[in-house]
């Protein structure tokens, strides 16, 4: 063993002067060694700088409640619990943020989910309930008065037209933006429609298919970038509403995975 060690040093021992002698006689390899290491360091340089001035958005994690217009359909969508005595309920608004280093421009939001699954389960409450009226492929509408049979209408578009446009977003600076039409009639109507659908129990869990959600903008070098999240819906109704005409409670999520 010590004989081959001894024999392994030797080698490298001879190796070294004769690199050294070579290298020094071809000085343009030498050269050209130099420059293919500096090019490395600098293109390393130049990627670590673009990542560091990325925009990256996200959208903040939220609570909501579920309560009923004063007509009795389940369509309020509100960030506390206080009752709304008004006909029309308020808006739903989700805080997007930017926690990169670099401003976003053109920013474009898309969202991403199943309206075939989603209209599919639409007209199966209405044919357990009775509560809907499916009036076109892709528009229903609540009855909240049986003798006259009109209710509250509402259409479950196509992820593409719900699409979400604004000029730019700055580093550290967050913008409300309202929660897709779509998403809000179906997060609302959803849960008192399965809690009817069971036979009104003490209490439904549901929970909504993921929604994907893209993000594509320009950053400040003008280079497009597309970022992606996944939107995560639980929430649950119960048979009787509170003291504050609430019906459900519920959660949205956000996550890169």
């Amino acid at each position: 063993m010590i004989a081959l060690v001894g024999n392994f040093l030797n080698a490298v021992g001879d190796f070294v002067p004769k690199a050294i002698e070579y290298l020094s006689q071809n000085s343009s390899l030498l050269v050209l060694i130099g420059i293919l290491v500096a090019l490395g360091t600098l293109r390393e340089m130049a990627k670590q700088r673009r990542e560091s001035y990325k925009p990256r958005l996200i959208f903040q994690n939220k609570n909501f409640f579920l309560q009923k217009n004063p007509n009795g359909t389940p369509c309020f969508l509100k960030e506390n619990s206080d009752e709304i005595r008004e006909p029309y309920g308020p808006s739903f608004w989700l805080e997007l943020k930017n926690i990169g280093l670099g401003s976003a421009h053109d920013v474009v939001i898309k969202w991403n989910y199943d309206q075939k699954k989603m209209v599919s389960r639409l007209r199966d409450y209405a044919e357990k309930t009775q509560l809907l009226r499916v009036n076109a492929p892709n528009h229903f509408e609540f009855i909240f008065n049986k003798e006259r049979q009109n209710g509250y209408g509402f259409f479950i578009k196509k992820s593409d037209e719900e699409k979400i446009e604004m000029a730019f977003l700055s580093t550290n600076d967050s913008v409300k933006i309202q929660i897709p039409e779509t998403l809000h009639n179906y997060i609302t109507i959803v849960p008192y429609l399965e809690l009817v659908a069971q036979g009104n129990p003490r209490r439904v869990d549901v929970k909504s298919d993921e929604i994907g959600i893209a993000f594509e903008y320009f950053d400040i070098g003008g280079k497009k970038q597309v970022q992606r999240l996944r939107m995560a819906i639980e929430e649950y109704s119960f048979a009787e509403d509170d003291h504050n005409k609430n019906y459900g409670v519920g959660s949205i999520s956000f996550s890169t995975r």
